[in-house]
């Protein structure tokens, strides 16, 4: 019997269309920002060239993290978990792993999502388990190897 743990269809339209909106806006402020900066002319002041410059280059670089902050969420709203008799598979829209679940060295649960680390790889695996999915999580802990699940991130300081 195969067991996916994914976040609801729901969930991943939001966070879809907020990301678009959070792009759709950065370009935008992009645009804009460009048609005035090229409505100015800095003439042969050097100093005003180099604003300009120093300006662009700052404009580019936000626009690019925040997009890519929005992607980072959405590939995490996008990730899936199956397991079946022959394993278990994680993917999300830019990279994939199967392997068994003694592969699993860390797992822990919070505020609706799944964290998996697995041997050989030193990015973890985010799963949107949900607040209400009480049963999936423990099908997921009652496979995983003894040791393996955390009741906190292993890294989070002790309050």
């Amino acid at each position: 019997m195969t067991t996916t743990l994914q976040a609801s269809p729901s969930s991943r339209r939001w966070v879809l269309v907020g990301s678009l909106a959070v792009a759709l806006v950065e370009m935008g402020l992009f645009v804009w920002l460009w048609r005035v900066g090229s409505l100015v002319d800095p003439g042969a002041d050097r100093q005003a060239a180099l604003a300009f410059v120093a300006l662009g280059s700052a404009l580019t670089l936000q626009a690019m993290g925040v997009v890519g902050v929005a992607w980072v969420v959405v590939a995490r709203s996008w990730t899936v978990l199956r397991h079946d008799e022959t394993g278990i598979s994680l993917e999300h829209p830019w990279r994939r792993w199967h392997g068994r679940w003694h592969d699993v060295t860390h797992a822990w649960a919070r505020n609706g999502w799944l964290v998996l680390r697995v041997r050989g790889q030193w990015r973890r695996w985010y799963v949107r388990a949900g607040v209400g999915r009480a049963d999936a999580l423990a099908r997921v802990r009652a496979q995983l190897p003894p040791g393996a699940w955390h009741e906190r991130s292993p890294r989070a300081p002790v309050v």
